[in-house]
């Protein structure tokens, strides 16, 4: 009588992808200038960003791949939100977590 799915709706999957609740959550939170603040190199903020929303470290080709992206922008900390709604948006999050 009292079904429970694990797959989310089309709905919830929109709403995490354009929604604003997770967009403005992300730049109040402050954990990413956090994370800014205490690691002092790109590479160790993306770090922290993979073991706080994956639970994993970064491979190379990642670290190297987001690096590419960022080009000039490592001091900005919307580059790093951006990086983390897009883990949070990511399969690897969606079934794992």
């Amino acid at each position: 009588a009292c079904e429970t799915k694990k797959e989310p709706t089309l709905s919830q999957a929109l709403h995490m992808a354009v929604g604003d609740t997770l967009r403005d959550r992300l730049s109040t939170g402050g954990k990413v200038k956090q994370f800014m603040l205490s690691k002092g190199t790109t590479e160790g903020v993306i770090e922290e960003i993979f073991i706080h929303t994956l639970s994993r470290r970064p491979t190379n080709e990642e670290v190297e791949g987001f690096r590419e992206l960022m080009g000039d922008n490592a001091k900005d900390s919307s580059v790093y939100e951006d990086i983390l709604w897009g883990l949070l948006n990511s399969t690897e999050f969606t079934f794992n977590h």
